[in-house]
């Protein structure tokens, strides 16, 4: 009896119940799309960040020996290090695109990921890996021959593979306001990049003499050391990093500091923000919504009410019919949104995210943290109905 007279009053309210379902559904269907995309993401970076073995902490400096190499690895806290340089040139093309270029001896520390052709070799002095987004937006592919110029000194490698960095997970031109992919990219190649370019054929082929480099390509110095730590805050090995060097270093800097991963981190949180306070204001209007109603019919059934009394019912069960109002919609709101959340709403995430940062993949995931939520927002549709119909 008391179901059907649910069923019917429903019907006679049908706005106002399916608007209790719609923001209900809501709450947990954008949580879960958001939390889905970001589960996805977080995954994805940590699985990146090991497996090319980011850095803890970037040391720079105008130029840095063996010896200083090893005197950094051997601070407690350090467990390892390695030397490199960075330097900008221009790639080919009508636009001479600017291309960050790496140039080391080792292969340990911010491996590059490899998306096609063969791993990084410092020791192929011929060879060139060429960031993977630049080469698709320029039509570049593995084995074509590419040239570098620098300083007047044009370099000729053969594409070896194509590559993806964390420390670029986003990246932007100097001159530009989001990133371009075509107009600028990031390279690797050997410390020996420069090997048989004598002073002479730099003289042949420089355009302007007056910018050459005096100095032997073969000794350019490594301006940077990369350190990873099991130290929590990396930082605070700064006074131990500086008894190493002397003090003969510019700056240490962490992961924090790094634009490349700073934005992206940033854009998480916002995305994790995001996650809980839209669903929050939904359920705040759920709640709002539920007392409205609720408070209506009950005083619109009085009569009802304490007919039922009057037949012997008692107020449990009579309170637990009007809670089942709004706790089974709240419940297959929740329910449909848990399922429809990822499925619908994620993807619509990994489809832009791409557009201004990259990663080896974009996927999404699940976490108990989602049935959590549900679980809470139904609690609360159930407390806001019972303090309606108790009251």
């Amino acid at each position: 009896m008391l179901y059907r007279k649910m069923l019917r009053d429903m019907k006679h309210n049908f706005m106002q119940f399916l608007s209790i379902f719609i923001l209900s559904f809501l709450a947990i269907f954008v949580y879960a799309g958001i939390a889905s995309s970001n589960v996805g993401i977080n995954a994805t970076r940590e699985e990146f960040h090991k497996n090319t073995n980011l850095a803890s902490a970037w040391i720079y400096g105008n130029q840095f020996s063996e010896q200083d190499l090893e005197a950094v690895s051997h601070i407690e806290g350090v467990t390892g290090a390695q030397l490199r340089t960075k330097l900008v040139m221009n790639g080919q093309g009508e636009d001479s695109p600017a291309i960050t270029v790496y140039m080391q001896k080792e292969n340990q520390i911010i491996k590059p990921y490899t998306m096609e052709g063969k791993d990084y070799d410092p020791d192929d002095a011929e060879g060139i890996w060429l960031n993977n987004r630049f080469a698709e937006e320029n039509n570049i592919h593995v084995g074509d021959s590419y040239d570098l110029k620098y300083q007047g000194i044009t370099l000729h490698k053969t594409i070896r593979g194509l590559i993806m960095s964390p420390e670029y997970e986003y990246y932007v031109a100097d001159s530009d306001i989001e990133p371009d992919f075509k107009k600028s990219g990031y390279a690797y190649v050997s410390e020996n990049a420069f090997e048989g370019y004598t002073q002479d054929s730099m003289m042949q082929d420089s355009m302007m003499q007056d910018s050459m480099v005096q100095a032997p390509m073969t000794q350019i110095p490594m301006t940077q050391i990369l350190i990873t730590s099991d130290k929590e805050d990396v930082m605070s090995l700064e006074d131990q990093v500086s008894d190493a060097l002397h003090g003969n270093y510019a700056i240490m800097a962490d992961q924090s500091s790094q634009s490349g991963l700073k934005v992206l981190d940033d854009e998480m949180a916002q995305h994790e923000a995001f996650a809980f306070v839209f669903p929050a204001v939904f359920v705040i209007i759920a709640i709002l919504s539920i007392m409205t109603t609720m408070n209506r019919i009950v005083s619109e059934q009085r009569t009802q009410i304490g007919t039922l009394k009057a037949l012997g019912t008692k107020k449990r069960k009579i309170t637990f019919h009007y809670i089942s109002y709004s706790l089974g919609l709240s419940v297959l709101g929740a329910i449909v949104g848990l399922i429809l959340g990822p499925i619908i709403l994620a993807p619509l995430f990994s489809d832009f995210m791409p557009t201004m940062y990259t990663l080896p993949e974009w996927r999404t995931g699940y976490t108990t943290s989602f049935f959590v939520v549900a679980l809470l927002i139904v609690v609360a549709c159930y407390g806001a109905t019972y303090y309606s119909c108790h009251k």
